[in-house]
């Protein structure tokens, strides 16, 4: 999505946006965070020669809605890198900011239907958050951001591993259904 396409380059993803849009793409298929537990790992790389003054992100999010000029980050991540830290999205505003650390830092966001997300850095756990998990039901995930300054020195997602794990929570399921049970008693011995 955007005027221009992302790129990859040495240092991962660049997003592509603009100085009036986010760039991106949409990864992988629509899911269901009502009932499906979704691990992401993510490394950024973080823009170079920056000092703060930078229009550079990068950002990884799940969304209910087609992206459009900004993604609304209905939960994810996104590095600043003029702040550099990297913010919890929830419901499109930061809900927590954290120091960016260094390229080599390994984020982790653990989404559960109950809405809970757990934040990891560097494998230690810096906190859990609340977010809307029912209303997620079509969800998906996107990366995205901006990036002024060339490829070469831009905001990026250097790597982005997801896993996906439906959930045996039977209150975790949205819709009741009955369900038929039978048993043939001439194979239960007493």
């Amino acid at each position: 999505f955007s005027q221009i396409e992302p790129v990859i380059t040495g240092r991962g993803l660049v997003p592509n946006g603009t100085a009036t849009a986010e760039g991106g793409a949409v990864i992988g298929d629509v899911v269901n965070l009502a009932s499906q537990r979704i691990e992401i790992d993510v490394r950024f790389t973080l823009p170079v020669g920056c000092n703060g003054t930078c229009l550079e992100s990068a950002g990884i999010a799940f969304t209910a809605s087609a992206p459009d000029a900004f993604v609304d980050a209905d939960v994810g991540l996104l590095l600043s890198g003029s702040r550099e830290v990297v913010s919890l999205m929830i419901g499109n505003a930061v809900a927590d900011s954290f120091d960016a650390g260094t390229d080599s830092t390994k984020w982790r966001l653990v989404l559960s239907p109950d809405g809970s997300a757990q934040v990891f850095r560097d494998g230690n756990l810096l906190g859990v958050y609340a977010f809307n998990a029912a209303a997620l039901q079509q969800a998906q995930l996107v990366v995205f951001g901006r990036n002024l300054g060339a490829a070469t020195t831009s905001a990026a997602i250097a790597t982005l591993e997801i896993a996906l794990a439906f959930c045996d929570n039977p209150s975790a399921w949205n819709e009741r259904q009955e369900i038929a049970i039978s048993l043939d008693l001439s194979l239960i011995h007493i």
